[in-house]
């Protein structure tokens, strides 16, 4: 991994302190990027992340795949309370996951709009 210059390690460090002092944190925007849009900067994480069902029918799976057993299904403009992201499989291939507040199960990231960006699941 490339070293970063010292002017760029302590002016991130100088915007943390200031956000924290403010009480906001920042973190990267996990949702899949569109390479055809510029990459977005960091956003503050503030109040209760959400999400917006995009389409009808939408699952909740019992783990961060669509091979995973169903647990339910979603109709379009629900709205979820996310608890993070992590990565896992969709379709066979690679696709990351929402973790549902209160350990509910897991929705695709490509069929739901957040309102903030999330943490990684650590477990």
């Amino acid at each position: 991994m490339p070293r970063k210059a010292p002017w760029i390690v302590l002016s991130s460090a100088l915007v943390l302190l200031a956000c924290a002092a403010a009480g906001r944190v920042l973190v990267d925007d996990p949702s899949p990027q569109d390479d055809s849009k510029p990459a977005s900067a960091p956003v503050a994480v503030t109040g209760v992340p959400q999400g917006r069902v995009l389409r009808p029918g939408v699952n909740r799976y019992s783990a961060p795949s669509s091979r995973s057993r169903v647990l339910g299904t979603y109709q379009a403009a629900s709205t979820l309370t996310l608890s993070c992201w992590r990565e896992g499989e969709e379709g066979g291939a690679h696709a990351t996951w929402y973790w549902l507040a209160g350990g509910e199960g897991y929705v695709s990231a490509s069929d739901v709009r957040t309102t903030v960006s999330l943490p990684y699941c650590v477990a």
